[in-house]
């Protein structure tokens, strides 16, 4: 009977009102929020004193008629004055902070150390009182590889020389709040879902009606277990006398040549042609499959057409 300020819950479809009342009230069970283990009260005045209650709650049985029930929380104050209180209830006084008081702050933001990736990285800060200066590492398995994408993160000392694993193969990475607090503090990760970008396909220089798509390569993704995509730029340097690989056939001479614009190194690149038209040149109705090479061995990531527009 009591409204709560805030409620999250598992998103697993079980939501809204329990349809067994007690009087007319319905129990709601939430609406899929997904949990989250910090929240804020930005709603208080200084030198107020705030009471607040977390409580588990369950599902309940509707077939039994058994009502979701919740886990305890209590607060007393007696005729003294002096509040007792259970382990899910707390009471606060805010007052402002003392004078040259700083908040916490990451320091020139986050930096890219090697690699390359497209999603986010937030750093939140629970409790300001807890933040310490220091230096922090966040590392991500083989990131090639569907069943290893999973980061680590440690902190970094410097006198002496130490790492100190603070979580390690987190799977996170969907933004949700579950990592351990650090610190007063925790990461949140968000992975891009890695697709073509077709804003920003196009020719660099000059102007052509031969239209360009790429798409991911899936040839070979149920055998190596490869990711569904991998996050890069390409460009494709036309006039550039180099050497690509015809699918079933050697090296070729040919007239262009693949940079991966994130590490500025050459692609090795397979071009198919149609059979009657096999020249070793890139030219309208043939594509390309860009590849990586991955403990030892080479994958294919993307295929980039070529097509000649219609009459």
């Amino acid at each position: 009977f009591h409204d709560p300020i805030a409620q999250y819950d598992y998103d697993n479809d079980v939501q809204g009102f329990f349809n067994v009342d007690v009087h007319g009230i319905e129990y709601y069970l939430g609406g899929d929020t997904g949990l989250r283990h910090s929240w804020v009260d930005t709603d208080v005045q200084n030198g107020v004193t705030y009471y607040y209650a977390v409580v588990s709650y369950d599902r309940g049985w509707e077939e039994k008629n058994i009502l979701p029930s919740e886990c305890t929380k209590v607060i007393v104050k007696n005729n003294a004055g002096e509040i007792t209180v259970d382990k899910n209830t707390v009471f606060v006084t805010p007052n402002a902070p003392a004078a040259g008081y700083v908040s916490p702050e990451i320091a020139g933001g986050l930096h890219r150390i090697q690699g390359f990736g497209t999603g986010d990285i937030n750093i939140n800060i629970i409790d300001p009182a807890l933040v310490t200066d220091g230096e922090y590492r966040i590392s991500f398995d083989d990131t090639t590889r569907q069943d290893t994408l999973s980061y680590t993160l440690s902190q970094i000392e410097s006198n002496p020389p130490d790492t100190m694993i603070i979580f390690s193969h987190s799977e996170a990475l969907m933004n949700e709040d579950v990592n351990p607090l650090f610190a007063g503090m925790r990461i949140q990760v968000s992975n891009d879902t890695i697709a073509p970008d077709p804003e920003n396909t196009g020719w660099a220089q000059g102007v052509s009606n031969m239209l360009i798509y790429a798409e991911r390569d899936s040839y070979w993704d149920g055998f190596l277990g490869r990711i569904e995509g991998f996050p890069t730029s390409y460009v494709v340097q036309y006039g550039v006398v180099d050497s690509s690989t015809l699918k079933n056939s050697f090296k070729h001479l040919s007239n262009f040549r693949v940079i991966d614009k994130v590490s500025g190194k050459k692609v090795r690149t397979y071009l198919w042609e149609p059979s009657e038209g096999r020249d070793s040149l890139l030219s309208a109705g043939d594509y390309l499959r860009l590849q990586l090479k991955v403990g030892g061995l080479w994958r294919d990531t993307w295929r980039v057409y070529f097509v000649a527009p219609e009459e």
